[in-house]
């Protein structure tokens, strides 16, 4: 048992390490303005967000359960709230089409 336990926590260091320069990557290349990872388990996606933390980045997770992923953005590139709602739809955002949306919604409560 004790050994399994000494190969979780090791998988576990390496993932960290990975994430960790991954980021740093992301961080020092300016022409990237967001980072997308590869769907993976809650568990590991909550790494990925305290590390995300510690650099001072900002990440948002998308898609479902078994497709779930972190896409990790530079404070300066961070999605508007329509937009990470459309993405969170799984939808392309359209400000023209949030536009009209908005406007339909406010002539039917009027």
């Amino acid at each position: 048992m004790k050994k399994i336990q000494d190969a979780e926590k090791e998988k576990l260091t390496q993932f960290r390490k990975q994430i960790n320069d991954r980021l740093k990557d992301f961080i020092d290349d300016p022409s990237q303005d967001s980072l997308q990872f590869e769907p993976m388990p809650k568990t590991l996606r909550t790494i990925v967000y305290e590390l995300v933390e510690e650099v001072e980045l900002t990440a948002f997770s998308f898609g479902l359960e078994d497709d779930r992923h972190c896409v990790v953005y530079k404070k300066h590139s961070v999605p508007c709230e329509d937009e990470l709602a459309a993405m969170r739809r799984g939808e392309i955002y359209d400000p023209e089409k949030i536009r009209l949306l908005k406007e339909q919604e406010a002539e039917e409560e009027s």
